[in-house]
């Protein structure tokens, strides 16, 4: 638990995926990106208030242990990025993909500075059909890493078919297609613009029964209802 939630100003986000700036993680990661602000700005107006969105920083985490920014990914990160409030990994639990799930990907967020002590770490993982029902043995890892590094696991969102994200690119976000998955991510930003676990912010902003049996894990699951050969034959397109 968090003795004093706070809301990130600095926020990283890492794709573990080695084609970061086209693969299923990085576009979740970019969508996340998308939402957080457009919320921000929302809450601003609302409120009457200059908007003043958090500092987002992009990056690669390849397979190898490189880690790039997303802006350039041919060149290295650099040499120390400045520290932040909290890290949004995005990659895939498929077992046999190279997720940086296991601690040793992992280090260079550490050598790097981006791993400091109390700093936020959330996830945002894509899984198939059928093989999302031990994320959090595969998650397990992860939260021990962060505990050595006296960082603050806070939970993961997790996409049921994500590979097919790249195929919902360009739909409407809360078109048939996407709204799960939408609403899912948007539960996660709601989390981390207030410091939250998703635990925490299950209990705080509301959940129906399942989302809130989910979150005592820190689990959040969002899932696409159909296969991309549907969207491709124009299945969505045309509602």
């Amino acid at each position: 638990m968090h003795d004093t939630p706070r809301a990130p100003r600095r926020i990283a986000l890492v794709s573990g995926e080695a084609r970061g700036d086209v693969e299923a993680s990085a576009a979740l990661l970019v969508d996340f990106a998308d939402a957080l602000l457009a919320y921000e700005r929302q809450s601003a107006r609302e409120l009457g208030l200059v908007s003043n969105p958090p500092e987002l920083r992009g990056y690669v985490l390849r397979p190898e242990g490189e880690m790039v920014a997303a802006r350039d990914v041919e060149g290295p990160a650099e040499e120390m990025p400045p520290p932040v409030d909290a890290l949004v990994l995005g990659f895939p639990l498929d077992t046999d993909s190279p997720a940086p799930v296991r601690p040793d990907r992992l280090e260079p967020l550490s050598e790097k500075g981006l791993l400091t002590p109390g700093v936020l770490v959330y996830a945002v993982c894509t899984a198939e059909a059928g093989q999302a029902g031990e994320v959090s043995q595969r998650l397990l890892p992860l939260a021990q890493w962060c505990e050595s590094h006296a960082a603050r696991w806070c939970g993961t969102l997790v996409v049921e078919r994500g590979s097919e994200t790249a195929g919902m690119v360009g739909l409407p976000r809360m078109g048939l297609a996407r709204r799960n998955v939408s609403e899912a991510t948007d539960r996660l930003v709601a989390a981390v613009r207030a410091g939250l676990t998703v635990r925490q912010a299950a209990h705080i902003f509301g959940a129906t029964r399942r989302q809130a049996e989910l979150a005592e894990r820190d689990i959040i699951k969002g899932r696409y209802p159909l296969p991309a050969a549907m969207l491709a034959a124009g299945y969505f397109r045309s509602r």
